[in-house]
């Protein structure tokens, strides 16, 4: 009986430890969570929206560039897939926040922004191009 209450207990730990899209969708995360829906979810969609020169000069690994403050930013957002999920990032997840509210008020169904920036991602030695 013991035993079986042990197992139980060690399974139930495992799987709380288990990233959700969805229960996190809407919503600011903590960068050590962000790294592990990076690592669980390899085919997420991350967004840089930060400025183009900072985007060329590194950016977490297969991200792409959507600024906020490109003037074309709202035709490039409605042409992309909604039912798909992204991770959205800045330098302080000031504008990341802010492009999250953006995606949310047209409809994405599974979005989130990272609070901490990307120095911050480099530093912990996160996998950057």
């Amino acid at each position: 009986m013991l035993k079986s209450f042990f197992l139980f207990f060690i399974i139930s730990i495992s799987f709380s430890n288990v990233v959700s899209l969805n229960a996190i969708s809407g919503e600011q995360i903590g960068i050590t969570m962000a790294y592990q829906v990076y690592e669980k979810y390899p085919s997420i969609n991350i967004i840089d929206a930060r400025g183009e020169s900072k985007y060329r000069i590194g950016h977490i690994k297969d991200a792409k560039h959507l600024s906020p403050y490109d003037f074309k930013f709202f035709e490039k957002l409605d042409s992309m897939d909604k039912s798909q999920p992204y991770f959205i990032y800045c330098a302080k997840g000031v504008k990341s926040k802010k492009v999250l509210d953006y995606m949310i008020e047209r409809g994405f169904e599974c979005s989130f922004s990272m609070m901490d920036g990307f120095k911050v991602w480099k530093k912990l030695g996160y996998p950057v191009e």
